[in-house]
């Protein structure tokens, strides 16, 4: 057992900095080594990823294209990578069904629906994403649901936008290390909605508090809210967390649970 962790943790250390066919090979022999029903493969014509599962039962693919970040949510399946993300959202404290509005802000590949997909919940599923690489496997991952390249914010017009991959830490918000600056769309988020949204989930890297402006009187039309509000607005990595409680607080909102780990909070409208 003691030869096994070191085994894995040297192919941790190893696979998060490796690149096309050494990638695959590390992950697909952790998968092994761990027993994760997890395979990859590279796609030759984009030089992204494809994981899938050896568990015929699940024929889900979901693409990428960062490593490092890939490697960290992937390495466990496609499965235990839903269940994941939805303890992280609190997605097990709100009672859904068939049919519900799912909006997620700074959807990355859209690795929330496979939450929903765990338990064969037919939800309408919105998604925006405004990193273009994130985004083009998004779209092929989410098909048939909907898919929106730009950044939400409190205003339309046009804004720098810092590309993040490895760490996930994209924003519009100068991040300590990025590789890339884009020029991204931004748009008010209540053009999107016109009717309930059981859950909007935000991850904005600093940009929640202008996210939840951009809804304006459609506030009201959200249900719940679950916010990633940690250390991530600008280099000096400050928290959101006092403007988008006030805020929420401030229109009917009550707080139910957060994750002092994390730094997710789940609020629910007190009017539904």
């Amino acid at each position: 057992m003691r030869i096994l962790r070191f085994l894995i943790r040297y192919f941790d250390k190893c696979l998060y900095s490796s690149k096309g066919w050494y990638f695959m090979l590390l992950f697909n022999l952790r998968a092994l080594l761990t027993r994760s029903e997890a395979r990859v493969k590279i796609l030759k014509n984009t030089g992204h990823y494809e994981v899938s599962s050896i568990n015929e039962l699940d024929n889900r693919v979901i693409e990428f294209h960062n490593e490092s970040l890939g490697a960290k949510v992937y390495s466990r399946g496609i499965k235990e990578r839903g269940e994941g993300i939805g303890r992280a959202y609190f997605l097990n404290k709100i009672s859904f069904n068939n049919g519900d509005i799912i909006i997620d802000c700074g959807a990355n590949t859209g690795d929330l629906l496979l939450w929903f997909q765990n338990r064969n919940l037919e939800i309408e599923y919105i998604a925006f994403e405004p990193s273009k690489a994130e985004y083009n496997c998004l779209k092929r991952n989410i098909d048939p649901h909907k898919s929106i390249n730009s950044a939400l914010w409190n205003i339309d017009g046009r804004k720098d936008f810092f590309i993040s991959s490895n760490n996930g830490d994209s924003s519009i918000f100068q991040p300590i290390e990025f590789e890339d600056v884009h020029s991204v769309k931004t748009e008010r988020l209540d053009k999107y909605i016109e009717k309930t949204v059981k859950l909007l989930k935000v991850e904005g890297e600093g940009a929640e508090p202008e996210i939840i402006e951009g809804l304006g009187n459609k506030l009201q039309l959200i249900n719940y809210i679950s916010a990633d509000l940690g250390c991530e607005r600008g280099p000096m990595q400050e928290y959101t967390v006092t403007q988008v409680t006030n805020l929420l607080l401030s229109n009917g909102f009550e707080l139910m649970y957060f994750s002092p780990d994390r730094f997710i909070f789940l609020f629910r409208n007190l009017k539904f």
